[in-house]
């Protein structure tokens, strides 16, 4: 691969991994892409429940109820979240960011989006969510076998490029370990297409004064939320898609589960050094 940055690692996959977190619900991988990056950009990371909540009370920017015209909430624990709403959850939080797809260009009218895209943003340092097909990625390396149904069903934060080694770097909420995961990258790039290229770009250097995690209101038996361990059966039932990408669903919180299994004899994660204390 060879281009303006040929030769060099694009951002920084290892401080990045500091606040990568498994998800514990199958349909939330935005939602935990959001709290990742609010952590990486304030320095105090909102909690899985915490982000959920928001983006539960939080009104969708593109999905309206048919029967009422209404906005939706941002996130439904059945169906997940469209991409195109992490912005709005992003500035609740004072992080100032953009979507953007294979169809918006630039003011130049360069493409807004695409691997030099991506490559730039990161070495402005930017923060980045992309919409990827996230079964492909796993089943090519090594993570699955995982049901791919070929289209984008999962969102995760993309921490680096390596142009030496052909490599991008995720934090990948979807599975055990998946943090500074090393992805190839014409995989990354075939996974990525799935979704127009969709990715969501966070601008580092906001007003964060003011900026709190508000506290955990998530009842510990709300019925809405679904079982993080799903049976094969219902994987094959509760998996799906909302708008132009959604979280990994129940797919990927199955195989997560099936991996955490199957990788248990290789002993604990090391532990990370402590986050930050909220100010």
């Amino acid at each position: 691969m060879e281009g303006e940055f040929f030769g060099e690692l694009i951002g920084d996959p290892t401080a990045a991994d500091h606040y990568y977190e498994t998800q514990t619900q199958p349909e939330d991988c935005v939602e935990m892409s959001v709290a990742d990056i609010v952590g990486q950009d304030t320095g105090h990371e909102p909690t899985e429940s915490q982000v959920d909540t928001l983006a539960q009370h939080t009104p969708s920017t593109v999905n309206l109820n048919p029967a009422t015209g209404q906005p939706e909430p941002a996130y439904n624990p059945a169906t997940g979240t469209d991409l195109q709403d992490a912005p709005e959850l992003l500035a609740h939080y004072h992080v100032s960011a953009t979507y953007v797809d294979d169809t918006t260009a630039t003011a130049s009218g360069a493409p807004g989006t695409g691997i030099d895209a991506l490559e730039q943003d990161l070495a402005a340092g930017d923060k980045v969510i992309a919409g990827v097909d996230g079964p492909y990625i796993w089943n090519a390396i090594g993570d699955g076998p995982a049901i791919d149904d070929g289209h984008a069903d999962h969102g995760v934060v993309v921490t680096g490029i390596d142009t030496t080694k052909g490599i991008v770097y995720l934090n990948d909420s979807g599975v055990p370990n998946g943090g500074e995961e090393e992805v190839p990258i014409q995989v990354f790039e075939n996974a990525w297409g799935t979704s127009g290229d969709a990715m969501v770009v966070a601008q580092p250097g906001g007003d964060h004064s003011d900026t709190t995690v508000t506290s955990d209101t998530t009842p510990a038996s709300d019925p809405h939320l679904v079982d993080p361990l799903p049976s094969s059966h219902s994987v094959s039932e509760e998996a799906s898609i909302t708008g132009t990408v959604a979280s990994a669903g129940a797919t990927a919180a199955y195989w997560a589960y099936r991996r955490k299994v199957r990788r248990s004899a290789a002993g604990p994660r090391p532990p990370k050094a402590p986050k930050p204390p909220a100010s």
